[in-house]
């Protein structure tokens, strides 16, 4: 069967320092990939909570951005096992935009 290979999001998630501009160009692009899982099971919103740094200055923005345009909850991410309950905002950060829906 095919497996499913990293997206150009997952892989922006992988490194943890992709600012949200680019996140967000990435999301525009391809909307569902947002959903997408990789070969590994795992999909961009858990990328990125594994990868950007607690410290990181995109960390609450990228995360924001995942969220909001990815509503429910991920097939690989449970948010009741997150390390940091809460970090998850329900509303966009108030400089999101984007054309997608």
């Amino acid at each position: 069967s095919i497996q499913p290979l990293d997206l150009p999001l997952h892989l922006a998630c992988y490194g943890g320092v992709a600012p949200p501009d680019v996140i967000r160009s990435l999301i525009d692009a391809y909307p569902d990939g947002v959903r997408k899982e990789n070969r590994y099971g795992r999909d961009p919103l858990e990328l990125a909570a594994k990868n950007y740094r607690i410290g990181s200055p995109y960390r609450a923005e990228v995360l924001a951005l995942l969220r909001w345009h990815r509503p429910g909850n991920s097939p690989s991410f449970d948010p009741q096992n997150e390390p940091l309950p809460g970090i998850f905002s329900e509303h966009p950060p108030k400089q999101m935009f984007s054309a997608s829906a």
